[in-house]
């Protein structure tokens, strides 16, 4: 039985949509599925979510409005999470000369069978449906899409090649090298308008503290919430044998 009962898997769980879905991205997805991005556990229904954010992306950019994209896990949606939100449209707003409401912030969540080869078996903690749904409400998302399963040495900057956005947003922690970040941009270069790092002065200019400091992670949560089951599992244990004493 379905645990999240209410939400399906990326796309409706209804097989007529999903017919009248591949029926309407036949070409576009023989052309995606032999470019050699998507691997071998990528479906044809998170193909063609993909594709779908495509088509919303591009309905945007006819309003007028530049498209940032930022990637992560965003797993058991957390304070780190939402202050990361916080700078980036604090960051945008400040730094960008197209200023505040011209932009649509589109955010992109990674599958959980690509999240299970990266880091381990028993993450993510909650299905991508449970945590687009979860982005979505937040106030500075506008839009998400799911990357599914990519070939080994791909990474979601070549599905985003797509999107043609004009501000890729990355985190300092993940592009440690100059040479990573100069590889992006060339790699990029024919689409992308700007790379946007979010750094640790970020933190203090847009928030007033280190993100840093508030010391909250997904795996850290996970590890509290196991180590106080463990304790409460050893305490009604030593109850239930002190019981028996009585």
């Amino acid at each position: 039985m379905n645990a999240w009962v209410g939400f399906g898997d990326i796309t409706s769980n209804n097989k007529k949509t999903f017919d009248t879905l591949a029926l309407k991205h036949k070409k576009r997805l023989e052309e995606v599925t032999d470019n050699e991005v998507f691997g071998e556990d990528a479906s044809k229904e998170q193909i063609i979510d993909v594709l779908e954010a495509n088509e919303r992306i591009k309905a945007y950019k006819k309003e007028g409005q530049k498209i940032v994209i930022v990637n992560a896990t965003w797993d058991l949606l957390h304070p780190c999470h939402v202050s990361y939100l916080k700078i980036i449209e604090r960051k945008l707003q400040a730094e960008l000369w197209w200023g505040v409401g011209s932009y649509k912030l589109v955010c992109g969540l990674e599958h959980e069978d690509r999240v299970r080869k990266r880091k381990s078996a028993d993450r993510p903690i909650l299905p991508v449906a449970l945590r687009r749904y979860m982005l979505e409400n937040q106030k500075q998302v506008d839009d998400t899409w799911v990357y599914p399963d990519l070939i080994d040495d791909r990474c979601p900057s070549d599905v985003c090649m797509m999107f043609a956005p004009d501000v890729l947003i990355m985190h300092e922690e993940h592009m440690k090298t100059s040479d990573k970040i100069e590889r992006l941009k060339s790699k990029m270069a024919s689409v992308l308008t700007d790379l946007l790092l979010i750094t640790k002065e970020d933190d203090h200019k847009y928030l007033g503290y280190d993100l840093r400091d508030i010391g909250v992670s997904t795996s850290k949560i996970v590890e509290r919430i196991k180590k106080w089951w463990d304790c409460e599992e050893y305490f009604k244990t030593e109850y239930r044998i002190h019981e028996k004493d009585l």
